[in-house]
């Protein structure tokens, strides 16, 4: 498939819109049902074209704005040390998932127990700790 212009417009809509893809679908193909533009937006997306000048795209935003992943780790920890002096709770906690996603530590672990001869294979969510044992 060849790059059109509306493709090219769906990519930059769906990169100013926080990456919602129905969106960007609505706007750029005049959709108003979302489940419609969700359904368009999603075979857009997996395809080899739209795919490698997405990347593209978000590579220049990178470079235009010098974003970089240290960056934006040093920014949440003096979010989160904000938060920890105003006693904002809410953010606090936002900025310590975000913290946490970046760096996989929110992803499940799968933990073997063995108790009496019987392995017990557990999957703790919301864990990457190796050796955690603590199971709820």
């Amino acid at each position: 498939m060849k790059l059109n212009a509306k493709h090219k417009l769906f990519i930059e809509e769906y990169i100013n819109n926080s990456y919602n893809s129905a969106v960007a679908y609505s706007k750029v193909y005049g959709i108003t049902n979302l489940k419609v533009a969700s359904a368009g937006a999603s075979r857009l997306l997996v395809t080899k074209e739209i795919k490698e000048y997405l990347d593209i795209r978000i590579e220049e935003v990178k470079e235009k704005y010098n974003i970089t992943r240290e960056k934006i780790v040093n920014k949440l920890l003096r979010v989160i040390e904000q938060c920890e002096n105003d006693g904002d709770k809410k953010n606090l906690l936002k900025s310590i998932e975000i913290l946490n996603k970046m760096h996989g530590l929110d992803a499940n672990q799968k933990i073997e127990v063995e108790h009496k001869g019987i392995n017990i294979n557990y999957i703790v969510p919301g864990t990457n700790e190796p050796g955690n044992k603590n199971i709820y």
